[in-house]
């Protein structure tokens, strides 16, 4: 009886698709840029009613498009780097 030795099924991240990986983050990043240069223009700006109401509604929105990238960068490092299955040696 002979014996095979295991194969793991761990992917480096260098060996895997990089460039969706790459790709979301600098959106996420970007993003995030962004939203905290609004924040910052908030706490600036922030004094009028007019400015706040229309500061704070694009502040909603670019919150709603950080979460989407957040999303869309899990994504794509959960597709880089399979996950070992269980009882794999």
């Amino acid at each position: 009886m002979s014996t095979k030795p295991a194969v793991s099924a761990h992917v480096p991240l260098a060996a895997a698709s990089s460039a969706p990986v790459t790709a979301a983050l600098g959106a996420l990043r970007g993003q995030a840029a962004f939203v905290r240069a609004l924040l910052d223009e908030i706490e600036r700006f922030g004094s009028t009613p007019a400015i706040e109401s229309a500061l704070t509604e694009q502040l909603s929105e670019e919150l709603t498009r950080l979460g989407y990238r957040s999303f869309e960068a899990a994504a794509a490092l959960t597709h880089a780097v399979p996950v070992p299955r269980r009882g794999a040696a």
